[in-house]
């Protein structure tokens, strides 16, 4: 009878202790052992952050080319209408068409410095 409690008593004591080594292999994998996953997920983060960058780049580009051309055509229109150099245009005009000249140029800077991205 002493015996078998003794039995019995090793076969409590080791599935408790197999019980509360799996409990703790499980809680540390749980918390720790994903650290390969958040690495592949930060990864992503990373990619998509530069592609959201790229086509935020695009289209500033875009926008500030658009503002350009709708500058040229309006000053197209004035030469159009009222000789080359805008040269009989009334005074106010005159000066719409000089400051449109300068606006034109200080985009083509902004341009420049841009790098436009090859879309896919």
């Amino acid at each position: 009878m002493k015996k078998l409690l003794k039995v019995l008593a090793l076969i409590i004591s080791l599935g408790t202790i197999i019980g509360l080594s799996r409990g703790a292999y499980l809680h540390f994998d749980n918390k720790f052992g994903k650290a390969e996953a958040i690495a592949a997920l930060k990864e992503e983060i990373a990619k998509t952050n530069l592609y959201i960058q790229k086509v935020d780049n695009r289209l500033d580009f875009k926008l500030i080319e658009d503002r350009k051309y709708r500058i040229k055509e309006r000053n197209d229109d004035l030469e159009k209408r009222f000789g080359d150099g805008c040269s009989n245009c009334p005074q106010p005009t005159k000066e719409e068409f000089k400051k449109n000249h300068e606006t034109i140029k200080e985009i083509d800077k902004t341009l420049d410095k841009m790098i436009p991205v090859k879309q896919p």
